[in-house]
């Protein structure tokens, strides 16, 4: 079995994307439920960026937005409060261009971006 590179995990961020998906749900109907997910968001966030700090890396937040902009305000705001600089997709993207759905397959939102869309995020 091949043992993947700390480094390259550390850069994809595996632990983060795999911790956020699986154990954090921001599209919950009850508000309880909402709140402690954006708890545990604050915390990973905030362990994320200590542990850039301890590496001697600075921490930037990418928010790419979902087809619905759902939690918006409430993820910038914690992010603004744990003062970690952020690159906001939907603002210099999205409000920036004159046909933001130009950015996905066919025109739906409700899709990954297409070649054009990731290629203006990169």
């Amino acid at each position: 079995m091949i043992k993947a590179n700390p480094l390259l995990k550390f850069i994809k961020l595996s632990f983060f994307r795999r911790y956020t998906t699986e154990k954090v749900s921001f599209t919950s109907v009850s508000s309880v439920d909402s709140n402690e997910s954006f708890e545990i968001l604050a915390e990973i966030i905030s362990l994320s960026k200590s542990f850039t700090q301890q590496q001697g890396a600075k921490f930037y937040f990418v928010y790419i937005p979902d087809f619905k902009l759902k939690n918006y305000e409430k993820i910038i705001k914690i992010v603004k409060n744990l003062d970690i600089p952020i690159i906001d997709i939907y603002k210099e993207l999205h409000l920036t261009l004159e046909d933001p759905m130009a950015l996905y397959p066919f025109g739906l939102k409700d899709q990954h971006y297409n070649e054009l869309g990731y290629r203006l995020i990169a």
